[in-house]
């Protein structure tokens, strides 16, 4: 019973964390291949939704810490310049 607890949460953190990676890498690949074509303003609301999904990565991650009893700062983690 506890391994199919530890299993289950598991998935769910890897789904959590795979859904933004699977859109961060999506906008970026689609900026790769269409920036001669696109406008800048769909640019730029693309590597917004980048940036929104990374933060979401970060979130994740700070909130695993924080239920491990780890902080940022055990880490090392600093924000990005």
């Amino acid at each position: 019973m506890v391994e199919n607890k530890y299993e289950d949460s598991i998935a769910a953190l890897s789904h959590d964390l795979l859904t933004p990676v699977a859109v961060i890498r999506g906008f970026a690949e689609a900026i790769v291949h269409k920036a001669r074509s696109l406008p800048n303003d769909e640019i730029e609301e693309w590597a917004e939704n980048i940036i929104r999904n990374a933060e979401s990565l970060v979130e994740l991650v700070r909130s695993l810490r924080e239920q491990n009893g780890q902080s940022d700062m055990d880490a090392g983690a600093r924000e990005p310049e």
